[in-house]
């Protein structure tokens, strides 16, 4: 998306690297702006209006809120994954499954959407239609092909890049899939420290 974005902000006149960071923050502020109206819209319903801009107001006064202004994935994943949320409670499973493949493909943890999408698709299912209803099963043939787009995404994304980000991880970040005897060792120095004061 930045080297996209890129492209029309090089009019500006910019070196490469200011221009792709420009393009990174416009980005960034872009999807958080997104996310915003997307969690107005989750929860203008139960809490009413005032409740749904006091929502999205807390989502950027957030002590970490700061880094949805900056070149990181925060802000564009907020925006997917919100909307995708967003998307569902509105029983638009496709678009919302769309939405969900890209968050995967700018986080991992995208994946967590699909528990929502497996229910909606599940609540979305007409029983009485199931049988001997073949435009039926076609319709829910390719809701079902929406919920699977988050682990399509993830699965390609793995064979296209999944080993060098494991090497970059491991060996730059110090960090694994589910290694906890790091965690409790970190845990361990941490009450060490608070018990030595």
């Amino acid at each position: 998306l930045m080297r996209g974005l890129s492209v029309p902000l090089g009019v500006l006149g910019m070196n490469a690297k200011a221009t792709a960071t420009l393009a990174g923050v416009l980005i960034s502020l872009v999807g958080a702006l997104a996310g915003m109206f997307a969690l107005y819209d989750l929860t203008k319903d139960q809490l009413g209006d005032d409740g749904g801009l006091r929502a999205a107001f807390y989502l950027l006064i957030f002590p970490s809120g700061f880094f949805l202004a900056q070149v990181f994935s925060e802000g564009l994943f907020i925006g997917l994954a919100f909307g995708c949320l967003a998307l569902l409670r509105r029983r638009q499973l496709v678009y919302a499954g769309i939405l969900a493949m890209l968050a995967v493909w700018t986080r991992g943890v995208g994946l967590a959407l699909l528990p929502p999408l497996l229910i909606v698709w599940w609540q979305m299912v007409d029983w009485a239609q199931v049988r001997g209803n073949r435009r039926y099963w076609q319709q829910l043939g390719l809701r079902a092909l929406a919920v699977l787009l988050p682990i399509i995404a993830y699965l390609l994304w793995r064979a296209v890049l999944g080993v060098k980000f494991d090497y970059v991880e491991d060996h730059h970040f110090g960090r694994a899939l589910l290694n906890f005897d790091r965690v409790m060792d970190g845990w361990n120095v941490m009450f060490e420290a608070i018990r030595t004061g």
